[in-house]
This record gives structure tokens, sequence and C-alpha cells, in this order.
């Protein structure tokens, strides 16, 4: 049996606006573009869809790799594991393409610019919730601001991904986790085990 016509009809209108978004950019898009590639009808669309900016939002959000929150009790793995392999998959060229061109837009129009936020913050959110978990175990100081660590770690992994068009591999995670949170380091405990044993 297939997917209810709804559901193919409401895909076909995803993919239609984010291809848009690729070839033409978020202002040049109109409704009627995505009507016309998509097969679906603008009443159809306007009526799942309010407005142009909810649309791009999730169409692109659509694209995104999902981002996992992992728990393993091993901090630092599960940093690694959030955000390892970006831009090694057959379609992170264009999800780079498609949060580009997101990010260009937001800046002059408001609706988008929140509507975004949202989207990166969900994103956020497993690397926060590794955090959250990894200072409830004592792995961090309770005062550690955890907003911050992970701006630190995003930021990093943007840079490279958005900026500098490198995929994101394991040792650029590692390098920058090191700087970052040096407490959740594998031979951290070892270090402070071998500090005490020092000032003893």
């Amino acid at each position: 049996m297939g997917r209810p016509r709804s559901s193919v009809a409401r895909q076909a209108v995803l993919a239609a606006a984010a291809d848009l978004v690729v070839d033409v950019g978020v202002e040049r898009l109109s409704i009627e573009q995505v009507a016309t590639r998509s097969g679906v009808a603008k009443t159809t669309i306007y009526r799942h869809w309010p407005s142009k900016a909810v649309l791009v939002v999730e169409a692109i959000a659509a694209v995104l790799r999902p981002v996992a929150t992992p728990d393993s009790g091993d901090a630092w793995a599960d940093l690694v594991a959030c955000f390892e392999g970006i831009g090694t998959g057959p379609d992170d060229e264009r999800s780079a393409a498609l949060v580009l061109a997101l990010l260009e837009a937001a800046w002059r129009d408001p609706e988008l610019a929140r509507l975004a936020d949202r989207v990166f913050e969900q994103r956020r959110r497993p690397a926060r919730t590794v955090l959250e978990l990894a200072r409830l175990r004592g792995e961090l100081d309770p005062g550690t601001d955890l907003d911050t660590l992970v701006e630190l770690i995003t930021g990093a992994v943007v840079m490279r991904r958005l900026v500098l068009r490198r995929p994101v591999e394991r040792r650029d995670l590692e390098r920058v986790l090191g700087v970052v949170v040096p407490a959740l380091r594998p031979d951290a405990l070892d270090d402070e085990r071998t500090a005490a044993g020092v000032r003893a």
C-alpha cells in the first residue's frame, strides 16, 4: 500500500522548495514556482504553509541530517557522535548550500530569522543534553556555562564546514574538544590524579 496522497504531496512540496532554494535562492523563490515544480496547487500549499518563510525553513530542515542524542555515559564519545561525519554524506553538499542560503536570507527577513533560530536551536540541543548529563555525573564543574560550551563547539564545526568547506572528522572534533572542554579528555582523570599525587 502506498503512502496517503496528502503525504506524497507534502513531500513533493518540500522537495521542490528545497530544490528551488538551491537553484534561485530564498528571496527569488515563489510559491507559484513551488506549485509548478511540485505539481501541487498553490491553494493546497498555502493551506499547509501560511507563508513562504514557514515553507522554506521546513523544507531545509527536512533535508538536514538528523542529530541524535547519544547517552553512552562517556561525554567525550557522545559529543564526537553528535558532530562526526558532517560533510561526508552524499547529500551534505546540498545541505551546506541550503543552510548558507537560509543564513544569508535570514539577515533581511525577521520571520525567517525567527524560524531559522528554532531549527538551529533544535540542532544544538543534543550537544547541550550530552553536556548536561556530563555535569550531572560530575564530569564538569556544576557552574559550567553549558550554552557557551555548545556555542564554542558548534562554532568550530560551522567554521570548518561552511567557511573552510571541509568535512568534520573525528580528529577535528577531538582537537576542538581538547581545547574547549579539556575536563572531558579521556586522560583528564589521570592528569588530575597525577596532579593530586604531586601536591600530596
